[in-house]
C-alpha cells in the first residue's frame, strides 16, 4: 500500500506565494477536474492519457502530493513508450495513492484552517 503522506513544506510555499483563497480556489479547482477525468478514464483514448496524467503530475507537486506526482510521471512514461500493461496497472496505482492523498491533504487543510480560527 501506498503511503498517504503529503509534502508539507510544499503545501505551506505554495501557499504562501498564492495565499489562502486562491490556493484554495486552486485546490477546489484540481478535485473537480480530477473527478471528471477519473470518472471518465475507461473512455479517454489510451493516447491521450498520457495528457491527463502529466497535467496530474505538474498539478499535484503544489499540494505536496509527491507520491501521486511521482507515480504519475511513471505512468505518463508507460503511455508514451506503448507499455500498456504497465500503464494499465500504474494507473490502478495512481487512483488508489489520488484517494489517499488527497485525504491526507484535505485533512492538513482543514486542520491549518482550524489553527487560524483560534
Amino acid at each position: 500500500m501506498i503511503k498517504k503522506e503529503i509534502n508539507y513544506e510544499e503545501i505551506e510555499r505554495y501557499l504562501s506565494v498564492f495565499g489562502k483563497d486562491k490556493f484554495c480556489g486552486l485546490w477546489n479547482e484540481f478535485l473537480n477536474c480530477s473527478a471528471e477525468n477519473w470518472q471518465n478514464m475507461d473512455n479517454i483514448e489510451f493516447a491521450k492519457k498520457r495528457y491527463v496524467f502529466h497535467n496530474w503530475r505538474s498539478g499535484s507537486k503544489i499540494f505536496g502530493m509527491d507520491k501521486f506526482s511521482t507515480l504519475c510521471q511513471r505512468a505518463e512514461d508507460c503511455i508514451i513508450n506503448c507499455r500498456t500493461e504497465k500503464a494499465i496497472q500504474l494507473i490502478n496505482e495512481c487512483r488508489e495513492c489520488y484517494t489517499e492523498q488527497i485525504t491526507a491533504v484535505k485533512q492538513y487543510l482543514l486542520m491549518m484552517e482550524q489553527e487560524n480560527e483560534e
